[in-house]
């Protein structure tokens, strides 16, 4: 996200927005959390999943389950 300087790159913060946006786009219903580890952004994806949905696991697209949770 940053240089050795501290200044933020703007483009990497305009492409985790783009995704984000996508995501929500495409019915992601979770938490998206944003952060910094090594000067890098990391995304993390935060989903809550119905025990029941899980018992049907693999009959369904791991993008069904998390976009209608």
């Amino acid at each position: 996200m940053s240089d050795k300087s501290g200044i933020i790159n703007m483009e990497e913060i305009n492409a985790i927005s783009a995704f984000i946006v996508a995501l929500k786009q495409q019915g992601f219903r979770g938490n998206v959390v944003i952060g910094m580890k090594d000067r890098n952004m990391v995304v993390k994806l935060e989903a809550f999943v119905k025990v029941k949905d899980l018992r049907n696991f693999a009959e369904k697209s791991i993008q069904e389950i998390l976009c209608n949770t």
